[in-house]
């Protein structure tokens, strides 16, 4: 096989698995589930990527269903937000995944909007399933103490999955009329 074959397979490789990965994303929709949830956060939609094996949803977006507020999140590891920290803040050994509210776009503001002015906090989400309800535990970390502390716990009701419409493959009949002599 020349180098310009494998070249070749390599990006498409690359750039297929990229956009097969893609269209695997999934939109799940909550409603809140108690008044608190309500008055932070009204209904949410997750931007979810079920992963390779599809064995666990992954987090990657959050938008607000009444605004268009929208927050990136990444995964935590690393941070002050270890799984004993978690464990010893939530008082509970529950299966959590925590993700780092990312501070651009609406990230911040959602940080100081639920933990009274932190710039930045993090999200302890239950596993993320359809069908099931979901609960948030929101963290920050105090300055002054340096020790991590939950500033809200978000409880949701399964709403619905938003589906995209199938890919085109043929090209998309905008209405002109066309001559067919041409």
């Amino acid at each position: 096989m020349t180098s310009r074959a494998l070249s070749v397979l390599t990006a498409l490789a690359v750039f297929g698995g990229t956009a097969a990965a893609a269209a695997d994303l999934r939109w799940y929709s909550y409603d809140p589930a108690t008044p608190e949830t309500k008055k932070l956060t009204g209904g949410l939609t997750f931007e979810l990527d079920p992963g390779l094996l599809k064995m666990k949803n992954k987090v990657q977006r959050l938008f607000s269903t009444r605004g268009e507020a929208v927050a990136e999140l990444k995964p935590a590891e690393g941070g002050p937000i270890t799984a004993s920290v978690l464990k010893a803040a939530l008082g509970s050994s529950e299966d959590r995944t925590v993700y780092a509210v990312a501070p651009g776009k609406q990230g911040a503001a959602l940080s100081r909007a639920l933990c009274k002015g932190q710039e930045q906090s993090w999200m302890a989400f239950s596993p993320v399933r359809r069908n099931e309800r979901l609960t948030v535990n929101v963290l920050a970390v105090d300055p002054e103490r340096n020790a991590p502390f939950v500033c809200a716990t978000l409880d949701y009701k399964y709403r619905g999955e938003w589906k995209l419409p199938p890919r085109r493959t043929a090209p998309i009949d905008d209405g002109r009329i066309r001559d067919p002599r041409l």
